[in-house]
């Protein structure tokens, strides 16, 4: 059992190097600063306290990569800071995404909805402390009460911006912590 919860904490640092690394790389270079005025935005309750982002609230859609369909988006708070007060999605499937699907991280049997190959939400708070979801098909190396759940869904997309909604039940590292984001809502700047 120790092996597979070593095994499933190298997955999540693995998940959490790429969900910053997604996130930094929305960052744009040249000195050029996010606009927190902006109309764009990530936002969620996490445990009911509402946190909005939208300094870089931006994300990709349906791009082809190694086989399979991926995209991505982030908010941060400040520009160039992305190991704290910042919210990142990443989704992969095997067929192209869609609008109006609801994807998830656990099987689901329900009309509209649809399990994703990969769905991670990924948060790191004020002080820096990092939360994800976990997928359901790590459930047997987590403690019993950890809950995989995650959901989201573009509800619409153009060359221009991304809308959508999110939800889900985060831990940090040691589990000793859940957050559930709940009224997740998107509208992100496309990018290329």
């Amino acid at each position: 059992m120790s092996q597979v919860l070593w095994g499933s904490r190298t997955v999540c640092a693995c998940i959490g190097v790429l969900i910053v690394a997604l996130s930094l790389l929305s960052c744009k270079k040249g000195g050029e600063q996010g606009d927190p005025g902006s109309e764009y935005y990530v936002r969620f309750k996490a445990n009911g306290t509402r946190i909005e982002y939208k300094a870089y609230a931006e994300g990709n859609f349906n791009k082809l990569a190694g086989g399979k369909y991926a995209s991505t988006l982030s908010g941060l708070k400040e520009n160039f800071v992305g190991t704290k007060n910042n919210m990142s999605i990443s989704l992969a499937t095997a067929s192209p995404n869609s609008t109006d699907v609801t994807y998830t991280n656990f099987s689901a049997s329900s009309a509209g909805l649809q399990k994703a190959e990969l769905l991670s939400l990924g948060y790191f708070d004020d002080n820096g402390k990092f939360f994800m979801t976990w997928a359901e098909e790590l459930a047997p190396a987590l403690p019993a009460t950890v809950e995989t759940e995650a959901r989201l869904i573009f509800t619409e997309q153009t060359d221009k911006y991304l809308k959508g909604k999110f939800s889900g039940k985060m831990y940090n590292d040691d589990f000793s912590v859940k957050l559930d984001i709940t009224d997740g809502e998107f509208y992100v700047k496309r990018i290329p």
